[in-house]
């Protein structure tokens, strides 16, 4: 919470939205059907959750009568590169394509959100089946605020009592080296006051966005909402793009 909060010093008012923080909190928690038995050769990245070679059906007979985030990991017949993770939730049985690298993680796609234990994955799943059901209102009321001026956003909110307190800094600056420039025995053309009152950051370059998973409770600076999930919240400008 710690995050959203103004510093002491600060104009800034809180303006960050809790309301999908508190959909996250209800959002079903992951619970795998151990199997009783062992498996000669069964995959190193799997534990007991691991039920071997199973088709669609019988995984759906286990998992039928069980509690939304109840999951397994089982091999499909004829699957040769990735197993399949069947999950429950909203009372039905959803069924993935899962893979696994070494140093890289759990993953559903490449170059997407990949995770340290399948437990983590199936959280992260889970958080975004039951935000899209339950957030779908305030999700909504996202889109159509993207659409508005970037300058009438939150994030500009936000920002401009500080950007106002940095271009008064370029004024008073301007200011100073005006004086001093009049004391000089050639002096220069002094800063018009148009000149001096242009705000100081002026973003000529499109943003480089990429995904970024941040630590801790955090909230997009456009739209002040919650950012979900375990891993790969959002994205973050990483320099500017040519």
């Amino acid at each position: 919470m710690a995050k959203c909060a103004p510093e002491p010093s600060s104009p800034v008012t809180k303006v960050w939205k809790p309301e999908l923080y508190k959909i996250q909190l209800e959002a079903p928690t992951p619970k795998a059907v151990m199997r009783k038995h062992d498996i000669e050769d069964g995959p190193e990245q799997y534990g007991y959750e691991y039920h071997g070679e199973m088709d669609h059906r019988q995984s759906e007979e286990i998992l039928s009568d069980t509690q939304d985030g109840t999951y397994l990991v089982r091999k499909s017949p004829g699957a040769e590169d990735f197993f399949t993770l069947s999950v429950r939730f909203n009372r039905r049985t959803k069924h993935y394509k899962i893979f696994h690298r070494s140093n890289y993680g759990h993953y559903l796609k490449e170059d997407f959100k990949r995770f340290e234990t399948i437990h983590d994955l199936v959280a992260d799943g889970l958080v975004n089946f039951y935000m899209q059901i339950h957030a779908a209102p305030i999700l909504k009321e996202m889109m159509a605020q993207t659409k508005n001026s970037y300058h009438q956003s939150p994030y500009m909110t936000l920002n401009r009592r500080k950007l106002r307190a940095l271009s008064n800094d370029l004024r008073k600056t301007i200011h100073t080296n005006n004086l001093a420039n009049q004391l000089a025995p050639n002096p220069a053309p002094a800063a018009t006051p148009d000149e001096a009152d242009v705000l100081p950051i002026v973003y000529e370059k499109h943003h480089a966005f990429k995904i970024h998973s941040f630590k801790g409770l955090n909230w997009c600076e456009f739209c002040a909402n919650f950012l979900w999930g375990f891993t790969a919240q959002g994205v973050k400008c990483e320099g500017q793009s040519d």
